[in-house]
């Protein structure tokens, strides 16, 4: 016959095991949005950074052009 207090014991090892297993991929989905956050923040500033050297890039192109069609006036 099963001791009862075995099958408490059990039990409450049970629940102990699948709440340090879920905490511990809570804690993992966590660190993963910790890690992912501040990348997602450096791919914006980066492709920011990038738009705005091609505006100046198109800017200067359109003065050139302005200026080459002055000197043809």
């Amino acid at each position: 016959m099963s001791d009862p207090t075995t099958a408490e014991e059990a039990a409450a090892k049970a629940a102990f095991d699948g709440a340090q297993s879920s905490f511990f991929l809570s804690s993992k989905l966590i660190f993963l949005l910790a890690l992912m956050v501040p990348v997602a923040l450096l791919g914006l500033f980066a492709r920011k950074l990038l738009m705005s050297e091609k505006e100046k890039e198109t800017r200067r192109m359109e003065k050139k052009k302005a200026k080459e069609q002055r000197k043809k006036k």
